[in-house]
C-alpha cells in the first residue's frame, strides 16, 4: 500500500531505495523544495531510471534536504503513471507528471475508506465532474483544497504534505538515522500480510497482485466508523454551498500564467537552436572552403616540385615571369593536374 520516505538529514541508501521500490513497484515519485516553490517529478515505472533520477538530484543537482521518495502500491485506478504520487493540492488536482508552483503537494500510502462516496459528495455541492484519472490519493488531494490540512486527520490514514519548506506529516511514521518512513517495507518483504506500520485488516494476494480485506470484526468496525466519518464529512460540505466560479477562475488563471511564461522560454530556446543551427551552417562552410583550400595548396607544392624537375623554374626566372611559377589552380582543376603527376611519376 505504498511507502513515503521523507529525508531530513541524509539520502536514501541503494539498499533500502531498492527495497522501497520492490516491495512498492507500481511507480516512483519524487517532491522537494526549489527557491521557495514545491517541485516533483514522477511517473518512473522502472527502478533502475527511478534510481539514476534520485542520485542525479541528490547527489549532482544536491537538492538538498527536505525531500520525499513515495514508492507506490497500485490499489485505486490501475497501474498508471499519471497515478503516481504526489498530487497537487488544488480542486481540479492536475495528473501532470512535472511540477513547480505554489501549491501544496500530497503523498499518501494507505486507504481512504469510502473514497468514491467523497467523490460523489464533492461532485454534488460543486456542481461538477472529477475528470481524468481518479484514485482515493488524488481525492484526499482536491478535498485538502476544499478544506484544509486539518481534513487529514478525518481520513484514517498516512500523508504528507509539503508547502512553503515545510513538510506536514499526518498518522504514525518511524523514522531511523534522519529519514521518517510511513511502514516498514524499506527493510521488510511483504509475508502475506500487511507490512510493518500498515493496517492489520488486509492481506497480500500473490494471484491477483493486490491488497484484499480480510473479514474480521475489526472490518466491522472500520465499516460503522466509516459511515460516522461520511455523514460529518457531508456536514463539512455545506459550507461549501456558496462556492462559485470565482475560485476555479484564480486557478485557471495561475495555470494560464504559467503556461505563458513556458510558451515565452519555448520561443527564447527555439530562436537559440535557430542561431545555433546558422552558426553551425557558416562553421561547416568555413571548413570546406579551407578543406578545399588544403587540397589546392597540396597539389599546387606538388605541381611546382615537377615543374622544378623538368627545369621551368630557371626559364620563368630569366622570362621575369616568376610569379606565373604557382598557376592559378581552381578546385575544379585539381583532378587533371592530379592525372598529370600521376602519369608523369609525381
Amino acid at each position: 500500500m505504498c511507502i513515503i520516505a521523507i529525508s531530513k538529514e541524509r539520502n536514501l541508501t541503494k539498499e533500502e531505495f531498492d527495497n522501497c521500490f520492490e516491495h512498492n513497484s507500481d511507480g516512483f515519485g519524487m517532491g522537494w523544495f526549489e527557491n521557495g516553490k514545491q517541485v516533483f517529478k514522477k511517473g518512473i515505472m522502472d527502478k533502475k531510471e527511478a534510481w539514476g533520477f534520485y542520485l542525479d538530484k541528490t547527489e549532482i543537482e544536491k537538492i538538498g534536504f527536505p525531500h520525499v521518495c513515495h514508492f507506490r502500491i497500485e490499489t485505486t485506478g490501475g497501474k498508471i503513471r499519471s497515478l503516481t504520487h504526489p498530487f497537487i493540492v488544488t480542486q481540479g488536482s492536475p495528473t501532470v507528471l512535472n511540477y513547480k508552483g505554489n501549491s501544496q503537494i500530497l503523498f499518501h500510502n494507505g486507504i481512504v475508506f469510502g473514497w468514491e462516496k467523497i467523490k460523489t459528495a464533492m461532485e454534488e455541492k460543486l456542481g461538477f465532474k472529477i475528470h481524468g484519472d481518479i484514485s482515493d490519493s488524488r481525492i484526499a488531494a482536491i478535498a485538502v483544497s476544499f478544506n484544509g490540512r486539518d481534513y487529514l486527520d478525518k481520513l484514517n490514514s498516512k500523508f504528507v504534505v509539503m508547502n512553503e519548506g515545510k513538510i506536514h506529516i499526518y498518522g504514525d511514521f518511524t523514522t531511523e538515522e534522519g529519514i521518517t518512513f510511513s511502514n516498514g517495507t524499506y527493510k521488510t518483504w511483504r509475508s502475506g500480510i500487511y507490512p510493518i506500520g500498515c493496517y492489520p485488516s488486509y492481506k497480500w494476494n500473490y494471484t491477483t497482485h493486490t491488497w484484499e480485506e480480510n473479514a474480521s470484526k475489526e472490518n466491522k468496525k472500520d465499516e460503522v466508523e466509516e459511515d460516522s466519518y461520511l455523514s460529518s464529512l457531508r456536514t463539512d460540505f455545506s459550507t461549501l454551498d456558496s462556492f462559485d466560479k470565482r475560485y476555479l477562475k484564480i486557478e485557471l488563471d495561475e495555470l494560464l500564467s504559467e503556461q505563458s511564461f513556458l510558451d515565452e522560454e519555448i520561443a527564447i530556446l527555439d530562436e537559440e537552436i535557430a542561431n545555433l543551427l546558422k552558426e553551425k551552417k557558416i562553421v561547416l562552410d568555413s571548413k570546406d572552403a579551407l578543406k578545399k583550400k588544403s587540397k589546392r595548396n597540396d597539389t599546387a607544392i606538388r605541381y611546382i616540385n615537377y615543374r622544378i624537375k623538368k627545369g621551368e623554374i630557371e626559364d620563368f626566372y630569366k622570362e621575369g615571369e616568376f610569379d606565373n611559377l604557382i598557376p592559378d589552380i581552381e578546385y575544379e582543376d585539381i583532378e587533371d593536374i592530379n592525372n598529370i603527376l600521376y602519369e608523369s611519376g609525381e
